[in-house]
């Protein structure tokens, strides 16, 4: 899975915190504790990697925000 690969690569995040009962989690959260500038970064390099501009009706209401929001975000502008 992109998102949990990606996040791995960029904040070493532990293979633990990647159970399905965590990817509803917000990333700023006590669990992963990314920072919002952490956020920032992370949305450019998915940016990047997959080579399209991530519309910024994804952002709304936290879309943003957990593993799940994440990847159903990417799933929807990648078909």
């Amino acid at each position: 899975m992109l998102v949990i690969s990606t996040l791995k690569e960029l904040y070493g995040l532990p293979d633990e915190l990647f159970i399905e009962e965590n990817f509803n989690e917000p990333l700023s959260g006590k669990l992963f504790r990314l920072s919002k500038i952490d956020l920032v970064y992370l949305f450019f390099e998915f940016e990047k990697r997959l080579g399209l501009r991530i519309e910024e009706s994804e952002l709304h209401d936290y879309g943003f925000s957990t593993i799940n929001d994440i990847t159903k975000a990417l799933e929807g502008m990648t078909k």
